[in-house]
């Protein structure tokens, strides 16, 4: 006995150093390896389901992944008893009786890990074993259970023997488990039913504790596809650029391209299509800042397992009367959810089912969408969207100092960032560990809420400004004044070219902000902190303005000699170009 003890101390730990994650289909964990066909592994159950609380109800009610088998280990002479005794460890218990199952000689025979197992495959098709069994001690409210297991002797003319081979099935419906600690279970034989009462260790056979169940993080705050939209400045922000937009004459530079980390080959001025422009708005007055959903709230493949035994996925986390939240600048417009329907989803913004946000609590910069069933979170995706339509421009008067101001009454898209935040109701921690009401149930969600996630931009197109030299010498100073007569502040940003073997560390003042009817004075040494190489540079200055409203004048001044030099960059015969190219997406630093 004591060789069988080692032997089976072994194989254990060689299996439970190859444990994984198990599969929420599993038809149980396997204690011994001796149902190698199945996928085996401790049941990773979500802990946000659990709310907090220190235990929980979970059960088998969607799957058997908790199951436990094991084969017997030693035969059971027909006629004969033995006692199966399963122990729980951390303090987990069985919340309904525990079933002892098995299979037939035909099953063990069909398992690809018993193959090439002469012993199983050669087994006598006369012999039938007809194991019974029934809960000596423990069980329900217990920590154990031990298993009165007899070789029932049904034909005296057959061999009627349990082989050691033969596989047993431990089917629990509900435990309640610690959601702090790995649970594991411990299955041991013995031959007398004293030994077994008291777990002592002279045994038949003893895995010794396999990991059973665990709780881990599975809830991914993320549920939202971002998608950033473009205000036209030659239009005085009163279209969207689109792929047939006669703003759209972004071909130098691609940047819409450069987004999707793709190439248009295609520079002949152009438009490009839809299919080569991530950043394309339905039309020139309406777009979609994003696509909301909830699927991303769970990783796919994610081989973890809700409190029920199932395949945990989104609609585990959303619990009831979801709530859809969105911030941002939604002062202009209309604006409404749509429901997907079409590819690309934004699409689905101009002609599709729109949902009104509450008129009651939406603000100019907050729209709250509550009347969303729990089913159609889960199961539809949504993309926010708006529509300027009415807009209108004199492009040749309304920028004019002393004229109108346009940007009133809600008559300019809005630069703005967007985000959405989705919450629904909480759950008291006592429901997931109370038995008599099952404990989590789909319905109920995860303690992931409120969840938030960004949505996309509306940000202005800009224009592009050729710096030919930047240098930090000491024997000059140069400076930059950069002049902006239009109607809203423009933003500004420095991406450096230097010549090869030379990086240009950026300084506090490499980017900023060029405020409405306002010019600023910025000094190269405050523009670039340092150089690793040559101490100059070339550059290019996105400006996100038009080039009839932006100034952009180079200043060198000699100390020494008190000579100055000022260059025009942008003047009359040196036009800047339209570059479509904005500091806030571009991502270079």
């Amino acid at each position: 006995m004591l060789n069988k003890k080692l032997l089976a101390v072994a194989v254990t730990a060689a299996m439970t150093a190859g444990f994984a994650n198990a599969n929420p289909t599993q038809a149980a964990v396997d204690l011994d390896g001796a149902n190698g066909d199945l996928q085996t592994g401790v049941v990773s159950y979500v802990k946000e389901l659990t709310w907090g609380s220190d235990e929980a109800v979970v059960q088998n009610n969607d799957g058997t992944s908790s199951y436990m088998t094991a084969n017997v280990g030693f035969t059971i002479a027909e006629g004969t008893n033995k006692y199966i005794r399963i122990d729980l460890s951390e303090g987990a218990t069985f919340e309904s009786a525990p079933v002892l199952t098995w299979d037939d000689i035909p099953t063990e025979q069909a398992k690809p890990v018993n193959a090439t197992n002469n012993a199983v495959q050669n087994y006598p098709a006369t012999s039938t074993p007809n194991p019974q069994s029934s809960i000596a001690e423990g069980g329900q409210g217990e920590s154990y259970v031990v298993f009165e297991v007899n070789a029932f002797e049904s034909d005296s003319t057959v061999n009627e023997d349990i082989p050691s081979f033969l596989s047993f099935y431990v089917e629990v419906d509900d435990y309640k488990l610690p959601t702090d600690s790995v649970t594991t279970a411990r299955y041991r034989l013995y031959e007398d039913a004293v030994d077994a009462q008291r777990a002592n260790d002279e045994t038949l056979k003893d895995t010794m504790a396999i990991d059973l169940a665990q709780f881990v993080d599975g809830v991914q705050e993320e549920f939202t596809i971002p998608n950033t939209v473009y205000a036209s400045v030659d239009s005085e922000y009163t279209v969207f650029l689109n792929s047939d937009s006669e703003f759209a004459d972004h071909d130098e530079t691609n940047f819409y391209d450069f987004q999707q980390s793709a190439n248009d080959s295609d520079n002949d001025g152009g438009f490009d299509g839809t299919g080569n422009w991530g950043g394309a708005a339905v039309s020139a007055t309406t777009a979609s800042l994003g696509e909301v959903d909830t699927d991303l709230l769970v990783a796919t493949g994610n081989l973890l397992t809700d409190l029920d035994g199932g395949d945990f996925d989104n609609d585990d986390v959303v619990g009831e009367d979801p709530v859809i939240t969105f911030t941002g600048d939604f002062s202009y417009g209309n604006w409404a959810l749509a429901l997907v329907t079409t590819t690309p989803a934004g699409d689905s913004c101009d002609g599709g089912t729109l949902f009104q946000p509450d008129a009651l609590l939406s603000t100019s910069s907050s729209l709250v969408f509550d009347n969303f069933t729990q089913a159609e979170i889960q199961d539809n995706d949504y993309v926010l969207c708006v529509d300027i339509e009415g807009m209108t421009s004199d492009v040749e008067d309304n920028l004019l100092v002393g004229m109108e101001n346009p940007w009133e009454n809600g008559n300019r898209i809005q630069e703005s960032d967007y985000s959405a935040i989705l919450s629904w109701d909480t759950v008291l921690p006592s429901v997931i560990a109370d038995v008599t009401s099952g404990g989590w149930n789909e319905l109920l969600g995860a303690d992931a809420t409120p969840v938030t996630d960004e949505m996309g931009s509306v940000i202005y197109d800009s224009i592009t400004v050729d710096v030919p030299f930047m240098s930090t010498f000491t024997d000059y100073k140069q400076r930059f004044h950069l002049t902006n007569n239009g109607p809203t502040a423009a933003t500004y940003m420095f991406e450096f070219t230097p010549e090869v073997g030379t990086t240009v560390n950026a300084g506090a003042a490499a980017s900023g902000v060029i405020p409405a009817g306002a010019s600023i004075v910025v000094q190269t040494a405050d523009i670039i902190a340092s150089f690793d190489g040559r101490s100059r540079t070339a550059a290019l200055l996105h400006i996100g303005g038009e080039d009839e409203d932006v100034g952009v004048s180079a200043v060198i001044t000699n100390p020494e000699k008190g000579t100055i030099d000022i260059q025009d960059l942008n003047a009359n015969s040196i036009k800047a170009r339209k570059s479509n190219k904005l500091p806030e997406a571009n991502g270079v630093n």
